[in-house]
């Protein structure tokens, strides 16, 4: 009899519906937080849209800080700059080159950006964010619309360069006092 198994408990990733099983090692099932190889199979079984897309109707009204605060407060710095090269190694070869270009790009855009700090939403900053890229990369195939973007044969690359951006922002936050606070995000419970 495995009882405790079956307990409820916090999720571990902050996106879901805030409950997971025991025996799902805090997994609350939201598509982001069982990984995007599991999350695309039941998709394409599922249903033609993709877990990005999936991700901007669930999420995209949250305010662009919070997302970035929660991975600062959830992951070391070196924990962050992993998960960037992570992201980085999962891009097209023709982009992945270019990614610090595009985290300057990013940065010259947006990090000193008062308004967008203190009212983006995840979608008016996705929509930012692949527009930097839109202008930066030339994709095999042109991506013209924020749609497109969303679209399953761009879902891995958009999802990559909004994580790339959201963790860049992270990680910079993460030793650096003031840009915490233009941002408007907190490290811990003291700022």
């Amino acid at each position: 009899m495995r009882i405790g198994l079956t307990a409820r408990i916090p999720c571990s990733c902050g996106l879901g519906n805030g409950i997971a099983n025991i025996a799902d090692k805090g997994n609350c099932g939201h598509p982001l937080a069982r990984g995007k190889e599991t999350a695309l199979a039941e998709q394409d079984e599922q249903s033609p849209r993709s877990s990005f897309a999936a991700f901007m109707e669930e999420g995209g009204s949250r305010l662009y800080s919070d997302l970035v605060e929660h991975h600062l407060n959830k992951q070391s710095t070196s924990r962050l700059q992993q998960a960037v090269l992570g992201e980085m190694a999962g891009l097209p070869r023709d982009v992945a080159p270019l990614v610090i270009e595009y985290i300057d790009a990013v940065n010259l855009r947006l990090a000193h950006d008062e308004v967008f700090w203190k009212s983006a939403t995840c979608r008016e900053a996705a929509e930012e964010l692949l527009d930097v890229a839109a202008n930066m990369f030339s994709f095999a195939r042109p991506i013209d619309s924020f749609a497109a973007f969303l679209s399953h044969e761009n879902n891995d690359m958009a999802f990559a360069l909004f994580q790339i951006a959201t963790l860049s922002f992270a990680y910079s936050a993460s030793s650096q006092r003031t840009q915490r606070k233009f941002m408007g995000i907190r490290k811990g419970l003291f700022g």
